[in-house]
């Protein structure tokens, strides 16, 4: 099975769960699938916040859990600092190539400790401020581009399900509007077409479908084109 056809079967899945342990569940099979060891989904902390209060999974080592909250970590762990400044997903790798302080190196060598050497850490931003993001650990990461694009869909997927069956979660939300034209190429988007293939098959412009594109995510009030196909995913506005 392709990456790309399992991440939509994920999908599908959590679009369907009932309930919090559910979507935990898909996670949890999601991390060993792509020989990883740990998953953490969480918001990030503002001022004043504590990390613990915005944990919607934590998937990890217990002890490493215990040290990295009670130390307050996530205040100087580098790779929080990327995903507060990155789209796109990344692996933690990346960020020991940085010019680290002996702190934040000090962090990432203790989470080698627990098997945790490397990742992917999946940032999500929302034109809210919202700051979250979903993370898998591993001792030795070993995927492709593809693969990771698949994590990058399911994370964004997963994430949105565990916010929406939050406590503090507001209801009452209007009903969400996109044109033909906006599910159209939301839709080919998802299939992996480019902005200029969605606009050869539907007879406008690149730009045109840009504009589509734009629209929609505003509406959506989503900044990527995943999380854009994921939240229309879970709003039922696609297939």
């Amino acid at each position: 099975m392709s990456a790309e056809q399992y991440a939509l079967d994920v999908v599908e899945r959590l679009r369907i769960s009932k309930d919090y342990s559910s979507v935990i569940g898909e996670l949890s099979k999601v991390m060993s699938d792509f020989g990883f060891n740990s998953v953490v989904v969480t918001g990030l902390p503002r001022p004043g916040e504590m990390l613990d209060t915005l944990l919607l999974s934590a998937n990890w080592p217990e002890a490493w859990g215990e040290r990295y909250l009670a130390k307050k970590y996530d205040q100087v762990d580098p790779t929080v600092k990327r995903v507060r400044m990155s789209l796109q997903p990344f692996r933690w790798s990346d960020v020991r190539e940085q010019t680290l302080s002996a702190v934040e190196k000090k962090i990432l060598d203790e989470a080698t400790e627990f098997g945790l050497n490397d990742g992917i850490a999946v940032p999500i931003h929302d034109l809210n401020g919202l700051e979250a993001g979903v993370s898998f650990g591993t001792d030795r990461l070993l995927i492709d581009s593809r693969a990771q694009a698949a994590l990058h869909l399911i994370s964004i997927y997963a994430y949105e399900c565990l916010r929406r069956q939050a406590p503090d979660r507001s209801g009452g939300q209007k009903p969400i509007h996109l044109s033909r034209r906006e599910r159209e190429c939301i839709q080919w988007t998802a299939a992996g077409k480019t902005s200029w293939e969605i606009g050869q098959i539907i007879g406008v412009s690149e730009a045109t479908v840009n504009e589509y594109l734009y629209a929609a995510a505003r509406r959506l009030n989503t900044r990527t084109r995943p999380q854009l196909i994921a939240r229309c995913m879970r709003e039922g506005l696609i297939n």
